[in-house]
């Protein structure tokens, strides 16, 4: 049975930091030094599980300015919506917490995957570590219209595993 929930930066982030080891530096060939930073304490952490943690990303406030990052699934469980649920529950976070916009910096070959929140690219593409990424941003009236249109609450009938309610175990 799939499992998600937040977890505070002050609290035992293992299960976020196993993933992100896990995608970043072992399969991207990120450097483990630079993997966790001053943000991971100030910031929310989605975590879904499935026996075992499988999928993670982060949301935190730095500039002025909302960001998600870290969005990571194991490999073996991707195709199965897991990347979908982390983001829901960091946008519905985001919103809740007044955010006018939120910032994502993305992996190139992510891009598609961010489009379908109501990210579009907002900037020249850069490297981190030799990645090639692009800033996105996606302001609240983008990500309501295209995420969170329709969405009575009525988890019970729902199929879009936002992770606001019942329908968040049923699809994911």
């Amino acid at each position: 049975m799939i499992k998600a929930y937040l977890l505070m930066g002050v609290e035992d982030l293992t299960p976020a930091l196993s993933v992100r080891q896990t995608v970043f530096v072992d399969e991207q060939g990120f450097n483990a030094a630079s993997e966790r930073d001053e943000m991971d304490a100030r910031a929310l952490h989605a975590v879904v599980e499935d026996g075992a943690p499988c999928a993670t990303g982060r949301l935190y406030y730095d500039r002025d300015a909302w960001h998600i990052g870290r969005v990571a699934v194991l490999k073996e469980k991707r195709g199965q919506h897991l990347g979908d649920l982390v983001m829901r529950m960091l946008l519905d976070q985001a919103l809740k917490l007044g955010a006018s916009s939120v910032q994502i910096g993305a992996q190139t070959h992510a891009v598609d995957f961010y489009k379908k929140y109501g990210f579009e690219p907002c900037g020249a593409s850069y490297l981190e570590e030799d990645c090639p990424h692009i800033p996105m941003s996606a302001s609240r009236a983008r990500i309501e219209s295209m995420v969170f249109a329709g969405c009575g609450g009525d988890c019970a009938n729902c199929k879009s595993a936002c992770g606001t309610g019942a329908g968040q175990s049923k699809d994911a």
